[in-house]
């Protein structure tokens, strides 16, 4: 990869991240009322993502956890992990309890729900040798 290449990457990704840092969980970025646009697999409500976790057919769901966790962790200030050792299938776990009991409510929805439930435990330094991204 050439230099200007990799400059405009990292300028890109340095957009990216300056464009979504306002959709952290302490500090929302929403309307006046609220309300913020939520993309993808997020819009679906509990009951469909239940019934694709049912039907063997969540890949989309669990795709669309890991980009939002990713993001989180991106962008959450003092934060390596926002769901600290907690690994995906305890996400998904949390995701299906908060569902079952709000199946009208939005997979994006459950997805903060779960991630409040585990954030106590949210991790600030990566493992030794945990194969993390460095600066």
């Amino acid at each position: 990869m050439n230099v200007h290449r990799r400059a405009v990457g990292v300028a890109g990704i340095s957009i990216l991240l300056v464009v979504v840092a306002g959709i952290t969980p302490g500090a929302r970025a929403a309307d006046a009322q609220g309300n913020y646009l939520v993309w993808g697999m997020g819009q679906a409500s509990c009951h469909a993502y239940l019934g694709a976790r049912d039907a063997g057919d969540a890949g989309k769901y669990r795709t669309f956890l890991m980009g939002y966790l990713t993001a989180a962790n991106a962008i959450t200030a003092q934060t390596y992990s926002v769901t600290g050792d907690a690994g995906i299938d305890t996400i998904l776990g949390q995701i299906d309890e908060y569902c079952r009991d709000h199946r009208i409510e939005s997979f994006e929805r459950a997805i903060g729900q779960a991630t409040i439930v585990v954030r106590p435990s949210g991790r600030t330094g990566a493992a030794a040798g945990g194969g993390a991204w460095t600066r």
